[in-house]
């Protein structure tokens, strides 16, 4: 088991100039679960959590050779902090209505600040580790435990990324969170607004696709693995 502890947070940020955010305010807020304990060991950095982790990544395979070798920490946006992370609600969830174009709805603000600082603790399995690749021959790839799964996009400079996604059990857990600011049909949302699990990044590579590409010359045929668009995550 992975022992997870970390803490409720609400961030207070300048509001997001973004020319898609029409509608500009002094301060943009986001809601989120630090991570700051993995299996008792401080985490303070996203390195920390992949160093914790490495050695607990599933056997990442193809075609007899090993591709766990590929992933490195994930990158981070300019200006992120650098802080391990599971998102509750996004800026644009603080806004009237979900909008950008509306202005933040002061009550969630308020409802948050009553969750901030809580202390969220939870277990994790090997098997809730997910890759997510925009390979493909994605279905070609074998794994010693968890899901894989095709998506459009999984952020910029990236072809593949390794997360970890709860277990149905403590997605409710988050969820009940995350409804409790912003309501109780509230789904979290990708930057195409659909509906996305609760996760959290790990590592990343952005060499995947070359590496299956030399391995299997032809692409791989269709399989059942589902085609979605995937979170880069909100830093």
């Amino acid at each position: 088991m992975i022992n997870m502890r970390g803490k409720i947070a609400l961030s207070k940020t300048p509001g997001r100039k973004d020319k898609w955010v029409t509608q500009q305010v002094e301060n943009d807020y986001f809601l989120s679960l630090h991570v700051t304990h993995i299996d008792e060991t401080q985490i303070q950095t996203t390195q920390d959590a992949f160093n914790v982790l490495r050695d607990k990544f599933p056997k990442i395979s193809a075609n007899g050779e090993m591709l766990n070798d590929l992933f490195r920490k994930i990158s981070l946006p300019p200006g992120a902090d650098d802080i391990l992370h599971i998102t509750l609600g996004n800026f644009p969830d603080f806004r009237s209505d979900r909008n950008v174009a509306n202005i933040v709805d002061k009550d969630k603000v308020l409802l948050a600040e009553e969750l901030d600082t809580q202390e969220v603790r939870f277990e994790l399995s090997v098997d809730d580790f997910e890759l997510v690749a925009t390979s493909e021959n994605i279905s070609q790839v074998k794994l010693s435990a968890g899901t894989k799964e095709k998506a459009f996009t999984v952020g910029y400079n990236r072809d593949a990324v390794l997360n970890l996604k709860p277990s149905a059990m403590i997605q409710k857990l988050l969820a009940d969170f995350s409804k409790q600011v912003f309501g109780s049909d509230f789904v979290l949302w990708n930057a195409q607004k659909q509906s996305i699990p609760y996760h959290i990044t790990i590592a990343q590579t952005n060499q995947l696709t070359d590496s299956l590409a030399r391995l299997f010359p032809q692409p791989a045929s269709d399989e059942t693995i589902s085609s979605t668009s995937h979170p880069q995550p909100s830093m």
